[in-house]
């Protein structure tokens, strides 16, 4: 989920400007399955990141704060961090040391992903719920083939309209979430 008020330009070109000039936004996951270069399991770990940049996201600058729900291990977190923050080799490291110039502390609080009925809350951050955007058959709508998510390896986002509510991290903008998306994805490097 993100600021913007229409569907986020970033996703399509580094040529467009974000609605409010800046760009806030919320990522969170929830690992099906995976394991790290060092052998740590993922399985079931649920972590969100809160981010915003001063303009479109490709042209980085930006700032980010993970948010470990509680079941996630002191391992799991030391992993997922690494892989974010560019500890390790690979295209998402890659794709966040270009886009996140500041990494704050990391912090622990629930965060709740309930894909059935597509709500995603971080405690005492946010909370929203979103519906999946159709088109007049009733269809849902998919996008293919953005620059970012190819470059990050979705092949499909399904879009979504959240319900305007707020999110905040004390060093972060404030800000209402306007649009969304969510995909499955594999990021195996």
């Amino acid at each position: 989920m993100c600021s913007c008020k229409t569907f986020c330009p970033c996703w399509l070109t580094a040529d467009v400007q974000p609605d409010e000039g800046w760009c806030a936004s919320v990522f969170a996951l929830e690992c099906s399955e995976g394991v790290s270069d060092k052998g740590v399991n993922f399985a079931g770990a649920k972590f969100a990141m809160l981010a915003d940049w001063p303009g479109n996201f490709h042209h980085g600058n930006g700032k980010a704060r993970l948010y470990f729900d509680p079941t996630v291990s002191a391992e799991q977190q030391t992993a997922i961090k690494a892989i974010f923050e560019g500890g390790v080799e690979g295209p998402v490291p890659a794709l966040w040391s270009a886009a996140i110039s500041e990494w704050l502390t990391p912090a622990v609080s629930e965060v709740d992903i309930n894909w059935d009925q597509n709500t995603v809350s971080i405690a005492g951050v946010g909370e929203s719920t979103m519906t999946a955007l159709t088109d007049g058959s009733g269809n849902p709508v998919h996008m293919h083939n953005s620059v970012s998510q190819v470059a990050i390896g979705i092949d499909r986002l399904n879009l979504m309209a959240p319900d305007g509510a707020p999110w905040a991290d004390p060093d972060l903008h404030k800000w209402n979430a306007a649009d969304g998306v969510n995909f499955e994805f594999s990021w195996a490097s």
